[in-house]
Parts: C-alpha cells; sequence; structure tokens
C-alpha cells in the first residue's frame, strides 16, 4: 500500500511550484507538521519506517512509468532501481498530463456550460482539480460560484442531444418529445407533443441548442424546422431511415454552412434565389 499512499501525497500535496521532499513526506505520513508538531492527516497516515523506504517508492513509481520530476536516470546497466536513479534535494512532484491553465480553462467551460447542472458541474470542476497541481485546488475553492450560474433544470439534455446525433450520424429518424409550460384551471402544467422528424443539422445559435429537420406531418410539404434541443424532454432513435433531402426544403443545399448563408437569421423557410 505504500507506493499508493506515496502517489496520493504526490498528487495532492505537490506541486512544480512547490516540490515536496521525502523529508517532509516522511513527516506527513507520520502526522506531522513541518515543525514536528502532531497534525490531523488520517488520508495519509502510514506506519513508514524512514526516508529510505520513501525513496525507494518514489523510484519504483518512476520506474513504473510515473512522470515524477525531481528524479533523474543514471547511466547505469543494472537491474537495481536504487542504482538506476537519484533524486534530487530540491524534491519532487508529479507531473501532470495537463497544465493547469488548460484545466483552468475546461473548469470554466463546465462552470459557465448552462445545459450541465450545477451538482454535476461541482462535482465534474472538483474531478478536473484532482488532475492539477495543489495549487489549482485551492484557486479554486470558491466552488459556489456554481450555485449563482444558470443552469438547465432538464436532466436528460445530453440523453436527447445523443440521440439527435446519433440520427443524424446513421441517417435515422428520432421520435423528440416536445414539452412546453402552459396554464390550465390556474395550475402550471408540462404539456408534451410528440414528433417524428428526420435530422439534418445540428447547430448552436445564440447559445442554444437546434436541431435543423423535417417533421413528419401529414401533408407532406418538404418543410423544415429549427427545434430547441433544450425545449425536448424525451427523444427516441427510429429504425426509419430519414427522408430524402430531395424531398424536402433542403433540395438545393449542399451544406451547412450553405443553409445558415441563405438563413442569416436562423428563420425557417424556403431557400429562394434571385
Amino acid at each position: 500500500l505504500l507506493p499508493i499512499v506515496v502517489l496520493k501525497v504526490l498528487k495532492e500535496q505537490a506541486s512544480k511550484e512547490n516540490p515536496i521532499t521525502c523529508e517532509r513526506m516522511f513527516e506527513i505520513l507520520k502526522n506531522r507538521d513541518k515543525n514536528g508538531n502532531v497534525i490531523d492527516m488520517p488520508q495519509y497516515e502510514f506506519p513508514v519506517q524512514d526516508c529510505k523506504s520513501i525513496k525507494r517508492q518514489i523510484k519504483r513509481l518512476k520506474h513504473a512509468g510515473f512522470k515524477i520530476e525531481g528524479v533523474e536516470k543514471l547511466p547505469v546497466n543494472s537491474d537495481d532501481i536504487e542504482k538506476q536513479y537519484r533524486i534530487g534535494r530540491k524534491g519532487v512532484y508529479l507531473k501532470s498530463d495537463f497544465p493547469d491553465e488548460d484545466l483552468q480553462t475546461v473548469m470554466d467551460a463546465v462552470l459557465f456550460s448552462r445545459y450541465i447542472d450545477g451538482a454535476v458541474a461541482k462535482n465534474l470542476i472538483e474531478k478536473l482539480g484532482t488532475l492539477g497541481s495543489s495549487k489549482l485546488r485551492e484557486n479554486n475553492k470558491q466552488i459556489n460560484r456554481v450555485d449563482s450560474v444558470f443552469h438547465i433544470r432538464q436532466k436528460s439534455f445530453f440523453k436527447v442531444l445523443t440521440a439527435i446525433q446519433q440520427g443524424i450520424r446513421e441517417g435515422k429518424k428520432v421520435r423528440v418529445k416536445e414539452g412546453r409550460y402552459a396554464i390550465k384551471n390556474g395550475e402550471k402544467r408540462i404539456l408534451v407533443k410528440e414528433k417524428v422528424v428526420s435530422p439534418y443539422y445540428l447547430a448552436v445559435v445564440n447559445g442554444n441548442y437546434y436541431v435543423v429537420a423535417h417533421v413528419d406531418k401529414e401533408d407532406e410539404q418538404g418543410a423544415i424546422e429549427h427545434l430547441r434541443v433544450d425545449k425536448i424532454v424525451g427523444a427516441e432513435l427510429l429504425n426509419a431511415r430519414i427522408l430524402d433531402k430531395k424531398n424536402t426544403q433542403l433540395k438545393t443545399v449542399n451544406s451547412f454552412g450553405e443553409y445558415i448563408y441563405s438563413h442569416p437569421y436562423f428563420e425557417e423557410g424556403r431557400v429562394e434565389y434571385v
């Protein structure tokens, strides 16, 4: 278990700016602060004998492929790990595959994404923090900001989005359930309307997802509609093939770029050339 505990300390207590020495790690595993006083850190407590045993585990972790900086490999032809590696005096840290700057960018994207539930966003940001340095985690303890950002309450949003994406990719129809609020007898209710659509394009307009699709109706006129994805409460992929574009208002459109060029304000309607 010692290698796992040492790896945990490296992940949570060390960084490039603040590497950790074997002596300091020994103190942590003995539940001591820098002055030797007993502290309550049960998550790290381990019956380690001395600094040499910690150094051996760090060398083994390095030998196993973990990117531990501060440990250099010596030009020695030997199977003895003790002879292969040397630990620097300044301390060591576990190098992350993701720089703090990149992780912070992703964390901010999660924080301000209105499509991710607030509780899910908070949990995801905490997980992302474990991939970075201890400094990054300290800087992001103001996680309560998540509650002040608007997040949609539609729990099935990503399931709906995935079904639509799969329909576009496989050329299959999708049965969707559109929900809208209505006041009936003084009570607020959600009315659900089912539609079978042939999805062609997925677009993000003014911060909202839309699916450009043909909706099956009794009068097959080939009309194209823009359905807002966060207003769809359920979606099911069907085996039926989508309606050929040649039979819709998209018959003269070869790409989404061409479609949006002819609909600059994303208004529905037939493409007309003048």
